[in-house]
């Protein structure tokens, strides 16, 4: 047995990792590993992929695409005077987000699958005009573009290219195609939020001043920061009574102030110092501290630990299976057509069925 999963084992012997259960059979299987053909100078820093096609951006702002069935094929997906800075899969094509180095403007192109040269890119909200500076937030698994400008925000659908909310002289917080405002009213803070599609809104209060922070906000939870703990406030249970009564426990302490916080496509996880929590579900802090964190498939999370492998986790926090990568992993992915898990290093892919 690897000596890891042995550690692991006697640790929850001795009554540690009590939230780990940890399964050894083994249920994702490297498929393949690929070589790419790019510049031995690449770094790459994140990685997405859709059937089988794999997006790869680079810690100079260089964007690659290519198909694992032809890896010797790799198409560039930016000019030498761009910066990319936001690379998804849209639809049947791949959205590029782009600053000029010459002229500081933010540029969005779209391109079509299958790529065969960079000309047959096409650019898409080209008559909002945006800088660079009105850049706000990108909402990668929505397709949202919040920007502000000319003492407006906007956040655009780029599904139908339509503004679906304005208002001016305001930038409000934006999460998972809600907006969320906060207002202080004497000794009160008010915190209000509504859902960009279906317009449902909710309303409550905090009974001081202090900052708030929004951290994430699902269709039946809004997880914010304040008075230096995260705390979570249910959304379903609003809607069954009075949300300004503060009595019923509709707003819950969740922990401390995290290191970092991951949003991903299904769930949010907090970093701490001394491990790291699902914030989606109520689980006990998970005794592990990862470099890349990847949450893009409903009930599976896979981490990634420097030196130990990456860890397959469901919802609760229990480790379903532990891969051992031979190399440092430095992006991670997960193909939701396809089911896979995709690890990549420098220069090479790894894929787990």
């Amino acid at each position: 047995m690897n000596g890891d999963i042995q550690n692991i084992l006697f640790n929850r012997e001795m009554g540690l990792f009590t939230n780990f259960d940890l399964i050894t059979r083994n249920t994702w299987s490297k498929s393949n590993f690929i070589i790419p053909d790019l510049p031995t100078s690449v770094e790459i820093i994140s990685i997405d992929c859709q059937d089988n096609y794999v997006i790869c951006l680079t810690a100079r702002g260089e964007g690659y695409l290519f198909n694992v069935f032809q890896p010797e094929e790799i198409k560039r997906l930016g000019t030498t005077n761009e910066h990319i800075l936001k690379l998804s899969f849209f639809e049947n094509s791949v959205l590029i987000v782009v600053i000029n180095h010459l002229n500081r403007d933010l540029k969005l192109y779209s391109i079509s699958l299958p790529v065969t040269t960079l000309e047959d890119r096409t650019e898409i909200l080209k008559t909002y005009s945006i800088a660079f500076d009105d850049f706000c937030d990108y909402d990668i698994y929505n397709q949202n573009l919040m920007i502000y400008n000319h003492n407006s925000c906007k956040i655009i659908s780029l599904k139908s290219y339509q503004i679906i909310f304005q208002q001016p002289n305001i930038t409000p917080f934006y999460s998972r195609n809600h907006v969320i405002f906060i207002r202080k009213y004497g000794d009160i803070t008010s915190i209000a939020s509504t859902h960009l599609l279906d317009h449902k809104n909710y309303l409550f209060s905090l009974p001081d001043t202090k900052d708030v922070l929004i951290m994430d906000h699902f269709d039946d939870i809004l997880f914010f920061a304040h008075n230096q703990k995260i705390k979570a406030y249910d959304l379903k249970l609003n809607q069954k009574i009075k949300a300004y009564d503060l009595k019923l426990n509709l707003i819950q302490e969740v922990s401390e102030m995290p290191k970092k916080y991951y949003i991903g496509k299904e769930n949010s996880i907090a970093q701490y110092q001394d491990g790291m929590k699902i914030m989606r579900k109520s689980t006990g802090k998970i005794d592990l501290k990862p470099s890349l964190i990847c949450a893009d498939l409903v009930d599976i999370i896979a981490v990634y630990v420097k030196n130990r492998g990456v860890f397959i986790l469901d919802l609760s926090g229990n480790i379903r299976q532990v891969i051992f990568p031979i190399a440092n992993i430095r992006a991670m992915s997960m193909n939701r057509e396809t089911g896979q898990l995709i690890l990549c290093e420098r220069r090479h892919l790894y894929f787990y069925d």
